[in-house]
């Protein structure tokens, strides 16, 4: 099975919040509050902006207009 490239871009967003679970894990960095919440919000917003643009993708493709 191939990997839609929705689902490639999202998961792309998951590098940072790996490295900062890294580091905390292995490293023994503190992560404060301030930057859990925002991987949280960056995460969060490039998710929404993704399936946005897949939703109105397929709404396109309904009436006809194919957008690349």
């Amino acid at each position: 099975m191939i990997a839609s490239y929705i689902t490639v871009s999202i998961l792309g967003y998951f590098e940072p919040l790996s490295a900062l679970d890294f580091s905390a894990s292995i490293l023994g960095e503190k992560l404060s509050l301030v930057q859990i919440a925002g991987a949280l919000l960056i995460l969060g917003g490039a998710a929404f902006g993704e399936l946005l643009r897949s939703k109105k993708n397929e709404l396109r493709e309904e009436k006809g207009k194919v957008v690349l």
